[in-house]
């Protein structure tokens, strides 16, 4: 879709691995705003900030489980929120060097281990 001023405004195509795809831009024609669906079905909507960077990504992981995960302006993946495959709550910061730095929820492993924002929950995009 072209706007008044013959700039693209939305875009509706299949990606490079062909999967469906719609993009929306703003009005200076940078992207904002991408839903698309992975290959198995899994959707995926991604918020650009203005120099076009994804800064926050909303999807399903493994099982259908709900994750958000936010990234800083360098494209660092610094904060996860979602759920378990087993429906129980997560949230999770990570540091500099992407380790984790703090997490609330999802009891540790019966084997003592920590339990990280994604136990059962890598995304499928």
């Amino acid at each position: 879709m072209v706007d008044r001023n013959g700039k693209v405004r939305a875009k509706f195509g299949l990606g490079t691995e062909g999967a469906p795809t719609l993009a929306l831009r703003n009005k200076d024609g940078e992207l904002g705003f991408v839903y698309s669906l992975a290959q198995q079905g899994a959707p995926t909507i991604s918020l650009q900030d203005e120099d076009g960077k994804v800064r926050a990504r909303l999807g399903l992981a493994a099982e259908g489980a709900p994750i958000i995960r936010l990234l800083n302006a360098d494209g660092e993946l610094r904060a996860i929120m979602g759920l378990t495959g087993d429906g129980s709550p997560v949230l999770q910061f990570l540091d500099k060097q992407g380790e984790p730095a703090w997490t609330a929820g999802a009891p540790s492993a019966d084997d003592g281990s920590s339990a990280t924002a994604e136990p059962e929950t890598s995304e499928r995009s």
